[in-house]
């Protein structure tokens, strides 16, 4: 399969997708991204811009989707390889999801000491990714361990009220009132809530800047309470 197989295999791929035939779109994707990982390697091609060059940008926005596909189709051994491999990209700019996603592909295969400890060291490294303290929350419920996850959450909490940086905190409050609602702490979800309105206030009266990373996963910013896949991102 060359250049053009594997992107006119990406359309095919999409004609099952578009209409939520996600394990049928993975079955057509899986094969294809083998072969165009194996065309990377062959050529050394190691950075963001040398695959872009390549394949062109429907390349690397395809990657969203096939994660998507891979995790509903319960592939989660080869999400995980898919996922490691692209954190390996010299200069992709979304580390964000990939590395929640290979946190959450070792947790649905039992490996929740895997995936602690490497959500434990990306945060220790970036304690205002948001995204990470929610993710490890609610991969400590899933393993029934509620103390701990109410301890991440609340680490995760103090760690972005207390920053001075600039950030949008709406997702992170979005994402926390759900943790503490499968906690039964009512009142923390409240207050989530009102400080999730409060981000939302803000953001209106002053100009955006840069880009906000939204997880596939992350409550979306609508305001819909789905989540943002299943939403505006689908």
């Amino acid at each position: 399969m060359n250049k053009d197989e594997i992107l006119q295999s990406i359309k095919d791929g999409y004609k099952e997708f578009s209409f939520g035939r996600t394990k049928e779109a993975a079955g057509i994707w899986l094969p294809t991204w083998k072969t165009a990982k194996n065309l990377l390697m062959q050529g050394n091609y190691k950075t963001e811009k040398e695959i872009l060059d390549l394949f062109g940008d429907v390349f690397l926005n395809w990657f969203f989707d096939l994660d998507i596909a891979l995790m509903e189709s319960d592939m989660h051994s080869e999400r995980l390889d898919f996922n490691s491999y692209v954190l390996t990209i010299h200069g992709y700019l979304d580390q964000d999801n990939p590395r929640m996603n290979v946190a959450e592909s070792l947790a649905a295969l039992n490996r929740y000491e895997e995936a602690e400890s490497m959500l434990s060291k990306w945060l220790e490294e970036d304690p205002l990714w948001s995204g990470g303290w929610t993710c490890w929350a609610n991969i400590s419920l899933d393993n029934d361990q509620k103390s701990k996850a109410r301890e991440i959450i609340e680490r995760g909490m103090t760690a972005v009220e207390s920053s001075t940086e600039s950030t949008d905190l709406r997702l992170f409050y979005m994402n926390a009132e759900t943790i503490y609602r499968r906690l039964g702490e009512i009142p923390r979800a409240q207050y989530c809530v009102k400080k999730s309105r409060e981000s939302a206030s803000k953001m209106k009266q002053s100009p955006i800047t840069g880009s906000v990373k939204i997880g596939r996963n992350d409550s979306c910013p609508c305001g819909s309470g789905k989540k943002y896949k299943k939403c505006c991102g689908n």
